[in-house]
């Protein structure tokens, strides 16, 4: 998977598109997300990554987070756009509302799944939580 960088100071940005829409495909893409992870953040003092969903974009977004919830410490930020989140979530967006926070959560929980399957094999030894979008609450 091929990332592009853009640095603010000392800040790098990576980001990167998965555009397939079969699931083998966005968990080998998700594989080289988390490797870009553990590279960026091998031997940095940080609590957790988190990992925002941002279902109506179709990323997921990731950074560190300090002591007393100080975010986006370290030096990278790592996003990848997977193109079939974005697409699941205009399904999710047309819902009534009754179903809406329900749908939402099931979107959310498959591409968390895609993402623990894929961070297995990659894993830097920092715990990871997710998030939908910008909650302060973790997703369970």
């Amino acid at each position: 998977m091929d990332f592009d960088t853009k640095n603010s100071g000392r800040h790098s940005i990576y980001s990167a598109t998965i555009n397939s829409s079969e699931a083998s495909n966005i968990k080998s893409c998700l594989e080289g997300f988390w490797t870009k992870v553990a590279a960026c953040f091998d031997g940095e003092r940080i609590d957790y990554l988190r990992v925002e969903l941002w279902a109506d974009s179709g990323r997921l977004i990731c950074f560190g987070v300090g002591e007393a919830g100080e975010q986006r410490i370290g030096e990278c930020t790592i996003q990848v756009t997977i193109n079939q989140f974005a697409e699941d979530w205009l399904e999710v967006e047309e819902s009534s509302d009754e179903e809406f926070d329900s749908k939402t959560d099931q979107l959310n929980r498959r591409y968390i799944a895609f993402s623990e399957l894929a961070r297995r094999r990659q894993t830097p030894a920092i715990p990871v939580k997710y998030f939908d979008t910008d909650s302060d609450k973790p997703l369970e």
